[in-house]
């Protein structure tokens, strides 16, 4: 027999409020920090470093609470063998799974934390190479 957790009305506030908050900060970035339809001079440039910055710092701000929650909810599901932990409020109706195998939770959590890292640090990376190209070509003019 499956047991489940019914979801919580303030859960699912807590969801969709930052669904709402994610959907319009990435409105945001896209109107706030167009990117350029030409790039033919250091300006433009500039204003494609400018998109990878803001876009870098939104990543971070967005995934590094993000990843801290996961790490927390990972150690108290191996703490209390299943999924979802006693105590945390879900916001739809879940199945309660035995975390039997702890291994496997830190694998999908490792996997997790390595590919926002990846993302962040792509960012960052874009954002550096694309101010090294302008900086050049400020120089350069």
């Amino acid at each position: 027999m499956d047991l489940y957790v019914e979801g919580s009305t303030r859960a699912k506030v807590w969801c969709f409020s930052i669904w709402a908050i994610t959907a319009v900060a990435l409105v945001l970035l896209n109107i706030l920090f167009p990117y350029p339809d030409v790039i033919h001079s250091g300006p433009q440039i500039q204003a494609v470093a400018q998109r990878y910055l803001a876009r870098s710092l939104l990543f971070s701000a967005l995934l590094v609470p993000l990843s801290v929650w996961i790490i927390i909810l990972a150690r108290l599901s191996i703490k209390h063998g299943h999924w979802p932990p006693p105590g945390i409020e879900v916001p739809f109706r879940t199945r309660i799974i035995s975390t039997a195998r702890p291994a496997l939770v830190y694998l999908l959590v490792a996997i997790f934390l390595g590919t926002s890292l990846l993302v962040v640090a792509v960012s960052f990376y874009g954002w550096y190479k694309v101010s090294q190209i302008a900086s050049g070509v400020a120089h350069a003019t």
